[in-house]
Formats: structure tokens, C-alpha cells, sequence
């Protein structure tokens, strides 16, 4: 393994001719445009993800066609054919799960999901998912807002669109201000949208997604708006080994920051936390998510109907790429996820109260 220097870590681009069938064999949307190697440490996984790009140069820099029903959105610049990223190997339902789980019930970005079959050249190349990319095209489809006027940021400093400046510049002031004091509070919720905060950390919290790092922020320039956050890649979440963990206490909210080797900064929400306003808020938005979005009867219904979407097509899938090893071991598997959502609820109104306690709420 030679990691970057190995040719997947290239970001390469070929010219192909996509075309999507649905499930009765008709033709949903044809088109030539261009493919690449999706995704950071996933490549190196056999299965990789693909993104797909429409541009002039290829004919047409945008499809229109209903990829995902009852989105609402049905014109795309970019998609992502994704293997379930380190999950692919597992249960192939991690990450499509949670979003399903949180679709239309948090103030976050999400990419839209749906389960298909790819053929490389007539060649059969396994289980997918068609998913939209959280990117400029993204926001301005789903926000109506102009994609050359954004600020999109991945962790606290990689810039995706626009500037980082102004984000890094409302962390430094959080990290340098007493948030408890009404005019600091009122200035940092002035630029964050501070229930977008909130929902970051529940429901990466939740669902243990130890990459905490993955996140995206994103604000127009003009007009300026306050930032939002965006969630992705829970193929790490409710693992086996590491989903009793508690991200409240030990990552989250750790002064010293978040994710590997605590890398990313934890300024905001430590310091918001420490304002009652912010952290009752936060502590009732949590519990209310608690009672419903992540009620278990509802969440084992949306797992059930998730795994169904996928089961028949495992099998195929395995003989192709030979992970999970068996039929038998991908189904442990997903008895075994199914095992910990049920017990998800209780473990973190456990860890919520510790949370009240520890920060006096």
C-alpha cells in the first residue's frame, strides 16, 4: 500500500455515457459526461464510489430527471455512486440508515440516498447507492441560493467554495469571549445558526459516529447569512466496538477538541454550552428528538424498510467482491446493527443526563 501515491488517490476524470434504468428496465435518463474516483481513505477499499459530472464540455452541465421521488429536486450537476463507504464490506446500510432516520427532521444538510445496481461496461460492479454531493450545485438547488456567492468549508479549514476566513475569524471570537455575557452570545448567534449546532452534535452523538470530522459549513456572501452545518459519511456510526461510547463527554464538548488526535475545535459549542439560554435549549431540542425522531419503534421500522430495499441483491453483491464473506456473515451483521438501534434510545437519555449534570443544566 503506498497510500496518495497509489493512482485512486488521483483525482482523475474519464469521459463516459451514463444511463439510469429503473427497476421495470425503463429508461429514467441518458447522458455523456464525466466520472471520477469519489471519496478520501474509501479508496482504498476494492469496491470504490464514483462521482458522476455534467458538464458543457460533455454536452449539458445539468440532467433533470426525478433520481430521488418525493425530493422535490429533480435537476443535477453532480451525483455520487457510493459503495457505503468502510461500511461497504458490513452491512452496506449504515449511513443510508441514519439518513433516512433524520430525513426531513433536522436543520442540517443531507444528501439524498437511494439503493442501486451498477454495470461497468456490461460488467455487473455490485451494490450502490445513487446519492446527491454536498456541494455549491447542491446548496443552490436546495436553497435557492447563487452558487458562486458561498462559503463552504470541510472541518474547520479546508476551503471548499469562497473563504474560510470569516468561520475561523467566529471561532477565535468564541474561543476568546465569555458567550455567558449577553452581547458575545448575541454576536456568535448572530453568524451561526445555532439550532444547526445543535443538530450536528445530537445526531452525531447518537448514533456514535466517531468521524466527527466529517462535517461541512456552509453561509451566503451576499447576501451574509449565518452559518449551517451539513452531515455525511456514518459509515463509522453504531459500530460494534465503539457505539457505547459517549460524544458528549469524551469528544464533542472536549475543551480540547474533537475527532482524531482532537484536530478539530470545539470552541462554539463549549463555549455556547456555558450560556444557559444555548445549553437549555439544547438539552430540550435533545430530548425532544429523543421522544420522536429517534423514538426505537420508529427507528427499527425505518432499518427494516432500509435493509428490504437491499437484501434480495447481497448475494450478487458478495460473489462479485467477496466482502461480506458470506451471505450468513453479511446477515450477522445486520442482526447485529439492528441490536444496537434498539438500545440506542436509552443509552443516550442516559448519557444526557450526565451531560445536564456535568454542565449544570
Amino acid at each position: 500500500d503506498r497510500g496518495i501515491w497509489t493512482n485512486y488517490f488521483k483525482n482523475w476524470e474519464r469521459s463516459m455515457h451514463f444511463t439510469f434504468y429503473e427497476a421495470d428496465g425503463t429508461t429514467g435518463a441518458s447522458f455523456d459526461g464525466g466520472v471520477r474516483l469519489n471519496g478520501d481513505t474509501s479508496r482504498k477499499q476494492d469496491q470504490k464510489s464514483m462521482e458522476i459530472l455534467l458538464k458543457a464540455s460533455y454536452g449539458a452541465d445539468e440532467v433533470t430527471y426525478p433520481f430521488f421521488p418525493g425530493l422535490g429536486i429533480s435537476t443535477f450537476s453532480r451525483l455520487i455512486l457510493r459503495t457505503s463507504g468502510q461500511d461497504w464490506k458490513y452491512t452496506k446500510i449504515r449511513d443510508a440508515f441514519i439518513t433516512n432516520v433524520v430525513a426531513g427532521k433536522v436543520d442540517l444538510a443531507y444528501a439524498a440516498v437511494r439503493p442501486c445496481v451498477v454495470y461497468v461496461n456490461g460488467k455487473y460492479w455490485g451494490l450502490y447507492e445513487v446519492r446527491e454531493k454536498l456541494d455549491r450545485f447542491f446548496l443552490a438547488s436546495h436553497y435557492g441560493v447563487d452558487p458562486d456567492k458561498l462559503d463552504l468549508i470541510k472541518g474547520d479549514g479546508i476551503q471548499l467554495e469562497g473563504s474560510r476566513v470569516a468561520y475561523q475569524d467566529l471561532i477565535r471570537y468564541a474561543a476568546d469571549h465569555d458567550l455567558r455575557i449577553k452581547e458575545n452570545y448575541d454576536y456568535v448567534v448572530s453568524r451561526l445558526d445555532e439550532t444547526s449546532l445543535m443538530d450536528f452534535i445530537i445526531v452525531y452523538s447518537f448514533f456514535t459516529n466517531r468521524d466527527t470530522g466529517n462535517k461541512k459549513v456552509w453561509r451566503t456572501t451576499d447576501p451574509v447569512s449565518e452559518f449551517q452545518f451539513c452531515m455525511y459519511d456514518f459509515d463509522w456510526a453504531i459500530f460494534p466496538t465503539t457505539w457505547k461510547g459517549d460524544l458528549l463527554s469524551s469528544d464533542l464538548f472536549d475543551p480540547e477538541g474533537h475527532g482524531a488526535f482532537n484536530i478539530f475545535h470545539t470552541d462554539l459549542q463549549v463555549k455556547l454550552a456555558q450560556n444557559p439560554l444555548w445549553r437549555d435549549a439544547f438539552i430540550a431540542r435533545y430530548e425532544e428528538f429523543l421522544d420522536t425522531t429517534f423514538a426505537t419503534d420508529r427507528m427499527l421500522g425505518i432499518y427494516d424498510e432500509t435493509l428490504a430495499r437491499i437484501s434480495s441483491e447481497m448475494p450478487r453483491q458478495i460473489a462479485r467482491w467477496g466482502k461480506p464473506s458470506t451471505v450468513g456473515t453479511w446477515d450477522f451483521s445486520v442482526r447485529q446493527m439492528r441490536d444496537i438501534v434498539s438500545q440506542k434510545n436509552a443509552q443516550m437519555r442516559a448519557a444526557l443526563a450526565r451531560f445536564r449534570l456535568a454542565w449544570g443544566g
